[in-house]
């Protein structure tokens, strides 16, 4: 992103979206980037559960987004700061989210793998079900 002069934020979206400190900074601007960050939580949140992936890259990338945007917010005001501080909760929501769901999807992993099991030894058994009948069969034919 471009270099912008001191006091002031950039946001990571590229969208080159910048807020001042002073007297451009209000409430209704961090509002703004609380909604933007928990849209982007509940867009990870999405993409996780449709696609899976590689989670703890993921995790990474927002712990190395949030430590740029602290750096960045350690040059503004106090205002900018609870911004940061706001980013940090929901960059650790984000996180604790996406490992719970690594979690899940490693059960549901192992449950898959215990069914495939449990079809493929019912297989079997019917398999062996089903000669031992042919060959009852046959004795009683040969009875007759």
């Amino acid at each position: 992103a471009g270099s912008v002069g001191l006091g002031s934020v950039e946001h990571s979206d590229g969208e080159g979206a910048r807020s001042t400190a002073g007297a451009g900074t209000t409430d209704e601007s961090l509002e703004h980037e609380v909604a933007r960050l928990s849209a982007e939580l509940a867009a990870v949140k999405r993409e996780w559960r449709e696609e899976g992936g590689d989670l703890r890259a993921r995790v990474r990338e927002l712990r190395a987004e949030l430590a740029a945007e602290r750096r960045r917010a350690d040059a503004t005001t106090a205002a900018a700061g609870s911004a940061a501080d706001q980013m940090e909760s929901v960059a650790s929501e984000a996180g604790a989210a996406m490992e719970k769901l690594a979690r899940e999807n490693k059960e549901l992993r192992d449950q898959v793998k215990a069914l495939e099991k449990q079809i493929t030894a019912a297989k079997y058994l019917h398999r062996q079900e089903s000669k031992r009948a042919a060959q009852t069969q046959a004795r009683l034919d040969k009875l007759k």
